[in-house]
C-alpha cells in the first residue's frame, strides 16, 4: 500500500474531540484546534460566522449508503480502490474523492449543521479576479440525511507536490499563495488557519493553479483593525501574539503565517530563489504585528 500522509483540518465540538484525537493519533496527524470561546470584536465588522459543527457518527459520512445514493443521483461516482491500495493522502469520512459525469475529478465535503464554509465559498467564488485563489465551488448536493455536500475540484496537497518535486520552480506557486491571501484580505476575509495542509495544487491547469481550501475557521473582518478573541487554528502556524494574548487581529496574524509559508516554499527553491524568498518573508515575520506589511505589497521578481 502507498504511504499515507495527511494533515487533518479541525476538531469537532468538544464532546467529539476525544474520538477525533484518538483517530488522529492512529493516523499520525496534526489537527487544528477550536476553542469554545466566543469571539469578540472591537469594530462594527460584518457578520462573523460560528465554528464548524462537523458531522459525527456513521450515518453522517460518505460511508452511509443513503449518502452514496444521493451522490450518484447528483451525477457523481465514488471510485472504489482495489483491495490493499490506499490514497497517498487519505481522506476523512466526511470528505470523499469522486468523478463527475464528464470525468472530472472532484472532492465532496459533507457539511455540518452550523458549518458556514458554504457561505464563505459562495461569497468568494462569485468574485472574478485573477488573484482569487480560493478553491472554486462547483456544486452543492442536498442530501436525504438533511445535510449538504459541497463539490470542489480535486487537487494535490501542497506538501506532497513540494516534497516529491513535482514542480521544481516553486516561486510561481508561492506568488499565487500570497496573491490569494491578499485577495482574501482585500475582500474582508481572514482565513485564520493558513498552513501547507490547507493548500492544494490543481495540475490540470497550465500553469498549475494553487487553491486555498478549508474556510471552517475563517472570519469576516472590516480591516486589519478588526480584533477577535479566540484560540483556534493549528499551533505551529500561530502568529506570536496568538500565543500570548487573547485579542488579536486575524488579518495581521494571517500576514505572519504568510511569512512562514514563504519560508516553507523557500526550503524547496533553488539557492538564488531561496535567498530572495527569505528576504520577502523577513518583514512579515516581525513579532510586532503592526510592522508587518500588507501582502498586496509583496513583490516577486518573476
Amino acid at each position: 500500500a502507498l504511504r499515507a500522509k495527511f494533515e487533518n483540518d479541525t476538531f469537532d465540538k468538544p464532546k467529539c474531540r476525544l474520538r477525533d484525537a484518538k483517530a488522529n493519533v492512529e493516523r499520525n496527524t496534526l489537527p487544528s484546534l477550536v476553542s469554545g470561546k466566543t469571539r469578540q470584536r472591537d469594530t462594527d465588522a460584518p457578520r462573523s460566522y460560528g465554528r464548524q459543527s462537523a458531522p459525527g457518527g456513521a450515518n453522517d459520512s460518505f460511508d452511509n449508503p443513503s449518502v452514496q445514493d444521493d451522490v450518484v443521483a447528483a451525477g457523481y461516482k465514488i471510485p472504489i480502490l482495489p483491495e490493499g491500495l490506499t490514497l497517498l493522502t487519505p481522506l476523512k469520512p466526511t470528505v470523499c474523492k469522486a468523478t463527475s459525469r464528464s470525468g472530472l475529478s472532484v472532492v465532496l465535503k459533507l457539511l455540518g449543521d452550523d458549518d458556514q464554509e458554504l457561505e464563505f465559498l459562495e461569497h468568494l467564488s462569485s468574485i472574478k479576479d485573477t488573484t482569487n485563489h480560493t478553491i472554486p465551488l462547483h456544486d452543492i448536493i442536498d442530501l436525504s440525511i438533511g445535510r449538504k455536500a459541497i463539490v470542489l475540484p480535486w487537487g494535490l496537497p501542497l506538501d506532497e507536490v513540494l516534497q516529491f518535486g513535482k514542480y521544481p520552480d516553486v516561486v510561481p506557486l508561492c506568488q499565487q499563495f500570497i496573491e490569494g491571501v491578499a485577495f482574501l484580505h482585500d475582500h474582508n476575509v481572514a482565513h485564520c488557519d493558513l498552513k501547507p495542509g490547507n493548500v492544494v495544487i490543481a495540475s490540470k491547469y497550465q500553469p498549475p493553479q494553487l487553491f486555498i481550501i478549508d474556510f471552517d475557521l475563517a472570519e469576516f473582518v472590516e480591516s486589519e483593525e478588526t480584533m477577535v478573541e479566540s484560540w483556534c487554528g493549528t499551533p505551529p502556524w500561530f502568529a506570536p501574539e496568538r500565543r500570548t494574548v487573547h485579542r488579536y487581529s486575524p488579518v495581521l496574524a494571517d500576514r505572519w503565517v504568510g511569512g512562514q509559508m514563504i519560508a516553507y516554499f523557500a526550503k524547496y527553491a533553488s539557492s538564488d530563489d531561496k535567498r530572495d524568498l527569505l528576504g520577502l518573508a523577513g518583514p512579515l515575520l516581525s513579532t510586532n504585528p503592526r510592522a508587518r506589511p500588507s501582502l498586496s505589497s509583496i513583490k516577486f521578481g518573476i
